[in-house]
């Protein structure tokens, strides 16, 4: 099952992999991700490998753009409608009693976010958990074992290839859920 891990722990793994100042969303651009749901012409949407919550999943402009008045009415077009659309994945692959939807970022390159236009979907699990509890890693991230993030994916992608029908420019490359309360 997903765990938790502290703050630190994921701030050092993120480190690890990236050069100091480096944006995290460009890594991820750049990166050999193994949990891309979708590649667009000018967004990506891939699971968050230190999701706050099980299946937060993040929508990536292609292009490092850090404000939206930079952005073309095209690429704004494109990354509403993967927010769109990974929210009701989401919603209906995961069955969480709602999906918080955040572009928070940062002005500067931090290990936990960036300046680089994107956006987060957070499927929320308990009642209890309000935004402040979400929009923070005080308490940690999710980790989880390969088989664990292979049935989140295998999960995401049934309901995101329902969502795309026979779209063939949807290109996807792992989702099971926690109980409702992890």
């Amino acid at each position: 099952m997903p765990r938790i891990i502290e703050r630190q722990e994921a701030v050092d793994r993120i480190n690890s992999i990236l050069e100091p100042g480096e944006c995290l969303a460009c890594w991820i651009l750049r990166s050999e991700r193994r949990y891309v749901l979708h590649k667009g012409a000018h967004s990506l949407v891939v699971l968050s490998e230190f999701p706050r919550t099980w299946g937060q999943t993040m929508i990536l402009l292609n292009t490092h753009k850090t404000s939206v008045s930079d952005t073309t009415e095209d690429e704004w077009r494109e990354m509403m409608e993967n927010v769109r659309r990974t929210s009701l994945v989401l919603e209906r692959t995961l069955k969480p009693l709602r999906c918080y939807i955040s572009s928070l970022g940062a002005t500067e390159n931090l290990p936990n976010t960036c300046p680089h236009l994107h956006f987060n979907v957070l499927p929320i699990y308990n009642r209890e958990e309000r935004p402040s509890d979400i929009f923070t890693w005080k308490n940690g991230v999710f980790a989880a074992d390969e088989p664990e993030w292979s049935g989140l994916f295998n999960d995401l992608m049934r309901g995101w290839s329902r969502m795309a029908g026979d779209d063939p420019s949807n290109e996807a490359g792992m989702a099971h859920q926690p109980d409702h309360d992890p």
